[in-house]
C-alpha cells in the first residue's frame, strides 16, 4: 500500500488471472507468489549469494546471483555457494553426467535434480578448487562484462573453434586447469580428460 502505482500495476496484471485459477490459489492472498517453497528461501537464509543454473539449457552453466530474488521453478538453486562447489558443477565431468542422467528439450540439456545432482557424488574436499575456480569465473565474468554478453553468446564463442580471441583462448586455458583440478579432487591423476573440439557439440 505504500506503493501506489506498483499496486495499481499488480491489482491490474495479478489480480484478475488469479481469480481465474484453482480454488486453493483463490484462498492464498492475491498479491503474494503461490508455492514459493519457503523450505528452499528458509535453506538459504544466512547467505549473500546463492548458485543458480537455468534448468533447460546447453551450455549447463552455473553463475552466482544475490540472494533475495524470486527464483523461478525453471531455474535451479544450490545452497552450497563456494567455488569450490561452482568448479564441480560447472565441470565437464558433471556435464556429461547430466546429458546423460536428465533429459532433453528439443537439443538442449534439462538438469533434473533428482538424476542430476542427487545421484552425483562430490568430491569430500573442495577447496583445493577454490583459487582456480575464482580466476575461472573472474575471467568469465570480465569477458561478458567487456563485451555486454551473457552466458550462452559467451560460450557460444569458447566453443566456436574458429575463435582466437586472446581472451577466449584464455577462458579455455583455464577451463582445462578447472577441469583437471576437479579429476584430481576425485583423485583421477592418471585420467586424461582429452579437451578438444567436437563437431555438434556445445561443449569444449
Amino acid at each position: 500500500m505504500e506503493y501506489p502505482e506498483c499496486l495499481r500495476i499488480v491489482e491490474e496484471r495479478v489480480k484478475p488471472e488469479r481469480a481465474n485459477k484453482a480454488d486453493d490459489v483463490v484462498a492464498a492472498p492475491w498479491w503474494l507468489f503461490w508455492r514459493s517453497r519457503q523450505e528452499l528461501y528458509n535453506k538459504i537464509a544466512a547467505l549473500k549469494q546463492v548458485l543458480v543454473r537455468a534448468q533447460t539449457s546447453r551450455t549447463q552453466a552455473s553463475t552466482f546471483v544475490p540472494n533475495g530474488w524470486v527464483y523461478d521453478q525453471k531455474v535451479i538453486v544450490f545452497a552450497p555457494n563456494c567455488y569450490g562447489f561452482f568448479a564441480v558443477l560447472d565441470s565437464n565431468i558433471h556435464y556429461v553426467w547430466v546429458v546423460n542422467r536428465g533429459s532433453t528439450m528439443r537439443t538442449d540439456a534439462v538438469y533434473t535434480p533428482s538424476d542430476c545432482f542427487e545421484t552425483f557424488p562430490i568430491p569430500e574436499s573442495l577447496s583445493q578448487l577454490e583459487e582456480i575456480a575464482k580466476k575461472y569465473y573472474s575471467l568469465r565474468s570480465q569477458i561478458m562484462a567487456e563485451r555486454n554478453q551473457g552466458l550462452t553468446a559467451t560460450y557460444n564463442r569458447v566453443h566456436d573453434e574458429s575463435c582466437h580471441d586472446e581472451d577466449i583462448l584464455q577462458l579455455r586455458r583455464l577451463r582445462v586447469e578447472m577441469d583437471n583440478a576437479v579429476a584430481t579432487a576425485y583423485g583421477w591423476k592418471d585420467l586424461i580428460l582429452a579437451h578438444g573440439f567436437i563437431e555438434g557439440s556445445h561443449r569444449k
